[in-house]
């Protein structure tokens, strides 16, 4: 269950709120745990602009999707025009706020994918580039969410994966029914990665269709990686998730400097990371 966490909101006189941010909470079970259960942060939703009575809706100023209104009772978001009448009061500028996207976790799993000889694996079974990289969405979705409540299409409108792969228009990865439905009828796409399941020590029951089996390898391999004494997958995707780019006016795309913990955790893995991103040449390899 999701519920709307703010912190610090203020108000002036007249009500309107000048200050205070949010963010999107789930209540997870957690047997281990005093209560049972834990709090745990899904997405931050940035400056709080407009706040329900309830708390369970409210209009933001998002890092990752603008200004935006989202509504935990239904989990949710949805636009909100520029003359909406719960904004008239707010200092908003004209203009849209600047969009950052998530790039620490997908520059991780995709630097850990070539290194590793998934992305080699992955084009000699997939030659055709659409489907490749479709696939590779899918991929790096199942695996960047460690088990979050966050739809695939929405994972690649707040992703660096839309700048990487703009052929796929979000949406279509909705449900992608065909795409699923097309990969299961060809069980050759599944060979070049069958010698990985005894080798992972991967269980094969566990691998009921295709891309269960690619997932599971592409998982083990990036897990494998890891050093035994270190960060877990889930901490490195956490820590590295952090880390945002953004896309300029003049096409740029500047990577943000990571924070000391995360640069420190990335030094150990031996990843250094960019402080531009080029698309064409970053996914070249896949």
């Amino acid at each position: 269950m999701a519920f709307i966490k703010v912190q610090k909101v203020r108000r002036n006189n007249n009500g309107i709120i000048i200050s205070g941010s949010a963010a999107i909470v789930e209540t997870q079970y957690a047997p281990s745990d005093k209560y049972h259960s834990k709090h745990t942060v899904r997405e931050r939703l940035g400056k709080v602009l407009w706040l329900a009575a309830d708390k369970k809706s409210g209009i933001f100023e998002s890092p990752t999707r603008g200004i935006t209104e989202y509504n935990a009772s239904t989990d949710t978001f949805q636009a909100v025009p520029s003359d909406d009448p719960r904004l008239k009061q707010q200092n908003t500028s004209a203009a849209e706020p600047q969009i950052h996207l998530v790039f620490g976790d997908v520059f991780f799993l995709l630097t850990s994918m070539e290194s590793t000889g998934f992305s080699d694996t992955l084009h000699n079974a997939f030659s055709d580039r659409s489907l490749r990289e479709r696939l590779l969405c899918h991929l790096l979705y199942d695996i960047a969410r460690d088990g979050g409540h966050i739809s695939c299409d929405d994972f690649h409108r707040k992703s660096a994966t839309s700048l990487l792969f703009p052929d796929i228009p979000a949406p279509s990865l909705q449900k992608d029914t065909v795409f699923f439905s097309s990969l299961e009828q060809d069980p050759c796409k599944a060979a070049p990665f069958q010698p990985y399941l005894s080798k992972l020590q991967l269980d094969s029951c566990q691998c009921k269709s295709i891309y269960d089996t690619i997932l599971g390898v592409a998982r083990a391999l990036i897990e494998h990686s890891l050093q035994a004494d270190g960060p877990s997958l889930s901490e490195v995707l956490g820590k590295s998730s952090s880390i945002m780019c953004t896309l300029n006016p003049n096409g740029q795309i500047p990577v943000e400097t990571p924070n000391a913990q995360t640069k420190q955790m990335l030094d150990a893995l031996g990843i250094e990371c960019p402080s531009h991103l080029d698309p064409v040449s970053f996914v070249r390899p896949f």
